[in-house]
């Protein structure tokens, strides 16, 4: 479904949204997961249900992840463990209503997959894993763009503050210093200069990977968002951020 908006005496195509809504029923240990798909806000599939089993395996799956994040250590998965993770979320959550989505879909459109929920560990899920059946991760798609909100009947706040003049300031950084794995920061940055082509957003990006240059790029350029990727270091039970010092070395 594509969706043509007015703006400014021009007709502009909006991106489609599928939003998975997820709300739990019933208390532990015996509750359940009930959810269901829009496209738009036009149903998909509605009041779906989990069996027991089933919402007890999404829990262990979203505690496992969890806990990764919680060892002193990088959180890493094998790459055969997170096809399988991706797979099984699909296969929980959005196998049976796929053809109705892909079909309904412009081909070649981006789109936004939003799940919506107010279950911490719903929205802890490795979402981007998403696996369908021949594709690829979801959150590797470049036609797919994945967020997380607050389940759809909790009215977010309206905001009345001022905005700042456009376009959209975006500033790009990636640290790879020499010792940890090497970052495919190139195809990060092509992704993500993809992404927002077209958009009214001014992109630009910094070349030394030092802490020194993120501090004076943000004085200057005074960025919307800032895209920081790189590597993390743990030392004495804390976690660092990895920038580069000018001998390429690492500064965490």
């Amino acid at each position: 479904m594509l969706i043509l908006e007015q703006s400014g005496g021009k007709t502009t195509a909006q991106q489609p949204t599928i939003t998975l809504s997820i709300k739990e029923s019933g208390a532990p240990p015996n509750s359940t997961y009930l959810f269901h798909i829009s496209l738009d806000g036009h149903p998909i599939l509605t009041n779906q249900s989990l069996s027991l089993p089933d919402s007890e395996t999404v829990r262990q799956i979203s505690r496992s992840f969890g806990s990764l994040f919680e060892q002193s250590c990088r959180p890493e998965m094998e790459a055969g463990a997170e096809a399988a993770l991706g797979a099984q979320l699909f296969a929980l959550f959005l196998a049976s209503s796929w053809e109705k989505i892909c079909s309904a879909v412009p081909s070649g459109s981006t789109r936004f997959l939003t799940i919506a929920s107010d279950a911490p560990e719903i929205l802890n899920l490795p979402w981007e894993l998403l696996c369908p059946p021949g594709g690829e991760f979801l959150g590797l798609d470049p036609l797919f763009a994945i967020r997380r909100l607050p389940g759809s009947e909790k009215k977010l706040e309206p905001f009345t503050g001022e905005l700042r003049p456009r376009p959209l300031r975006l500033l790009f950084m990636a640290c790879s210093p020499r010792g940890p794995a090497e970052l495919d920061y190139e195809r990060e940055e092509e992704a993500l200069f993809r992404a927002v082509s077209g958009q009214d957003v001014a992109f630009d990006s910094c070349d030394l990977g030092t802490f020194e240059e993120l501090k004076e790029r943000v004085s200057e350029y005074r960025p919307h968002i800032l895209h920081l990727t790189g590597h993390g270091v743990v030392r004495d039970g804390k976690g660092h951020f990895a920038f580069e010092k000018e001998d390429g070395l690492t500064n965490a």
